[in-house]
């Protein structure tokens, strides 16, 4: 599985916000070519696969490795992963900690889905 980032994120920041502050920041990480790795819709409601039960479980556990990052609320869809996360104020680079806490929460994941032989297919890249 290979995520899709979009743009550079540091087009998206506010120009001139001090991000030491504090700052909350709604995330989508999404798989590329848009698989449908973490459920399905089935009678309008989402069946999460064992990738979609890990990957909702990783989210809910970042806050023990980064206690400097709040999450609130996640939705995992087919395709994709949206949550809520605010830094807290008087983080030295905080914008840095946020990169690593999303780096490590896209790698744990693309481990899990590697160790699922059902669902494992060859890397084309990694974004």
């Amino acid at each position: 599985m290979f995520f899709y980032s979009g743009a550079s994120s540091n087009k998206r920041r506010l120009k001139g916000w001090d991000y030491s502050k504090g700052a909350s920041f709604f995330i989508t990480i999404s798989t590329e070519p848009r698989r449908q790795l973490f459920g399905k819709i089935v009678d309008g409601k989402m069946r999460l696969s064992k990738l979609g039960e890990e990957t909702k479980a990783t989210h809910e556990r970042m806050p023990m490795y980064s206690p400097e990052i709040s999450l609130f609320g996640n939705v995992v869809m087919p395709d994709l992963v949206h949550f809520n996360v605010h830094l807290a104020a008087g983080l030295d680079e905080p914008l840095k900690r946020l990169g690593q806490a999303i780096r490590s929460f896209k790698n744990h994941t693309t481990k899990v889905w590697k160790a699922l032989p059902r669902l494992a297919m060859p890397l084309a890249r990694f974004y």
